[in-house]
């Protein structure tokens, strides 16, 4: 499962997607503590293969209109109701739109419906792919590895340079 990270579900009202996105490192209150975790992420959507574009744009039908869902979540391992919340510091995403595009309103009625449809497709991919959230974990570790990484390359050239000034300033200063 390492390498898919994005599966179609097929659901009564349409199409969906499932990405598996990188985990987000988020401080938490634990106890009197505050510490850094890694919260497991997944994005719900009805654009095609999770790009959040307009031309991948498709659509669920519900009572005769179509609307698109887009919605990140976050995993943070806790009881029910609490283990999910939506991401929207980390992650762009769309939430709900009539078929025009228009943002579905807060207290539209049928919002509840969506989000309702939205949690069956979420809660069956996880329990269909239990490996998910090590997916989404070592997706940030890996990231994390190649920032490192990068960070340490550049520091070795920014010495290397340091270094070769200091070769040069030291000829200088045997020739005073």
């Amino acid at each position: 499962m390492d390498d898919i990270t994005v599966f179609e579900v097929e659901e009564p009202e349409g199409r969906f997607w499932v990405e598996i996105l990188s985990a987000v490192e988020e401080e938490v209150w634990e106890g009197n503590v505050r510490v850094s975790k890694r919260l497991p992420a997944l994005r719900v959507t009805t654009y095609q293969e999770a790009r959040n574009v307009s031309e991948n744009r498709r659509f669920i039908t519900l009572r005769g209109r179509k609307y698109s869902i887009d919605d990140v979540y976050l995993w943070r391992g806790y009881e029910p109701p609490h283990d999910w919340s939506t991401d929207h510091r980390n992650h762009h995403s769309k939430y709900y739109e009539t078929e025009s595009g228009t943002p579905l309103d807060w207290k539209s009625p049928v919002r509840d419906k969506l989000r309702a449809i939205e949690h069956r497709v979420r809660d069956r991919f996880v329990a269909e792919n239990p490996e998910w959230a090590r997916t989404s974990l070592r997706r940030r570790v890996a990231w994390q590895v190649q920032q490192a990484t990068d960070e340490a390359a550049l520091h070795r050239t920014k010495a290397q340079a340091a270094d070769a000034v200091a070769a040069k300033l030291r000829i200088d200063l045997e020739s005073l």
